[in-house]
């Protein structure tokens, strides 16, 4: 069973029985109005409509048969261990066909050799880092521009996202302490970037070994 993240319900008794159960801890935080911002690359438990659930990690729906008479009523704990039926973890996927859009681009890299960088997500929410090639699936490219200027130099690139990618984030390491984030634990920048923790632990060693320490260190 994967960790639950967020408890997404109205019934009180819900969280009672998801801890007792395991899917759950009395620390997992609980909301009864869910916003994407709340529940995107998380692993959720509860019923949400498909277009949030796709913004899901995975979502841990729990099955009640509940009599007609308490529909749309507050459930007990007593309440949701009797019309308990089980439990189900789905992965949901919106695949609307979305138009492909471009973005433009310069790569000047920053005082201290700090390169600058653009972070793209493919349609399956895996990150790739743009290095002013074509990246099969993500995204096709072209240089609008480039600067001869020794350590300087540059391009501005116009890049063509496929449907379904995404630019995630673009920048250059904080110049202190050359990590890309302010963010405090690997779930906090897996939900700012939409995507797993799990695909945010392999992809950012690749780029920035210092941020992937600083948010180890943190846990």
């Amino acid at each position: 069973m994967m960790k639950t993240e967020v408890v997404v319900t109205r019934h009180p008794g819900l969280l009672e029985v998801l801890v007792e159960k395991g899917i759950a801890t009395a620390e997992t935080p609980v909301v009864s109005h869910e916003a994407a911002e709340d529940i995107r690359g998380k692993h959720v438990a509860g019923v949400l409509p498909l277009a949030l659930a796709a913004e899901c990690a995975s979502v841990t729906e729990i099955s009640l048969n509940i009599p007609a008479e308490l529909r749309g009523k507050e459930l007990s704990a007593d309440q949701v261990r009797q019309f308990f039926a089980g439990v189900h973890v789905f992965t949901v996927r919106d695949i609307t066909p979305k138009p492909a859009t471009n973005v433009v681009w310069n790569d000047k890299s920053g005082n201290r050799s700090r390169r600058n960088f653009l972070i793209l997500a493919d349609s399956n929410r895996k990150l790739h880092a743009f290095d002013g090639r074509p990246i099969p699936g993500v995204c096709k490219c072209r240089a609008l521009e480039s600067v001869q200027d020794g350590k300087w130099s540059n391009s501005t690139w116009e890049i063509r996202l496929e449907e379904g990618c995404r630019e995630v984030w673009r920048g250059l390491p904080d110049f202190e302490t050359f990590r890309l984030t302010n963010c405090k634990s690997w779930a906090e920048l897996a939900s700012t970037w939409g995507v797993t923790e799990k695909e945010c632990r392999q992809f950012v060693p690749t780029i920035s070994k210092r941020t992937a320490e600083f948010l180890s260190a943190l846990e």
